[in-house]
């Protein structure tokens, strides 16, 4: 996929004038391959699902030259309202140190009326986090006391950077685990620093752990509704999220 090139040079000019930039960071491939190809419009960075590396390349892409970023991919549930493959366009991140930053309310809204009646999506609260959120009782907890809707580990550096740079910055995620479920740690060690999800490493998570085996076929499926919501999200979006800077 060539939007992943981290080689390519970033685009500045069009027809005499500024080239409006994109750059989205995403945690997996996956969710990267639900993008369009537009390599000359947007620069994806895939972070692994590691939230250092989601801070570092959302300043590279800023370094580069872009004008907006996007934290774009999947998310855990915490309102138990909402069910695997809901789409969430974020109003504002709550960072783990407690500080919220508001999305680029312009931004959002045009996407909205892109999304309306084509794209399900609710909006609201994300929270950002350092480590996965597992358990149900702490989706629980992290809901009531933040009264955020979904969780994930890469909007809070997104939103950050975006902020210390002054740009304008917009959150896409789809829901992959409800609420309600919790989930086994040695499936979130799965996913390696370049966003892949080996099968054999899934294999082997397998034989050591037989009893979670319809979990994951759960979890499988869920993954895939999510991934169908964002490619209708980007495609209804277009190359630059519908951003006219």
């Amino acid at each position: 996929m060539r939007s992943l090139d981290l080689e390519d040079p970033l685009p500045r000019m069009v027809s005499g004038r500024r080239r409006v930039s994109v750059g989205v960071i995403v945690g997996l491939r996956s969710e990267a391959a639900c993008l369009p190809r537009h390599p000359d419009q947007q620069l994806v960075r895939c972070s692994g699902a590691r939230p250092e590396a989601a801070a570092a390349m959302a300043a590279e892409l800023v370094d580069a030259g872009c004008t907006g970023l996007v934290s774009f991919g999947t998310a855990g549930g915490l309102d138990p309202s909402l069910a695997p493959g809901v789409l969430v366009v974020g109003e504002a991140v709550r960072t783990p140190d407690g500080q919220t930053i508001t999305a680029d309310a312009a931004w959002a809204d045009r996407l909205r009326s892109r999304l309306d009646g084509t794209v399900g999506y609710v909006s609201g609260l994300l929270a950002a986090a350092h480590e996965p959120l597992l358990g149900a009782q702490v989706k629980r907890f992290c809901h009531h006391a933040s009264g955020a809707v979904a969780v994930d580990m890469e909007s809070g550096e997104v939103a950050r950077v975006a902020a210390m740079r002054g740009l304008p910055f917009l959150v896409v995620r789809a829901i992959v685990d409800p609420a309600e479920r919790s989930l086994p740690a040695w499936i979130s060690e799965l996913v390696t620093a370049d966003g892949r999800t080996p099968i054999a490493a899934v294999l082997r998570g397998l034989l050591r752990h037989p009893h979670d085996l319809g979990l994951l076929l759960r979890l499988g499926r869920d993954s895939r509704a999510a991934m169908r919501s964002l490619r209708g999200a980007a495609l209804v979006a277009g190359p630059l999220f519908h951003f006219d800077g």
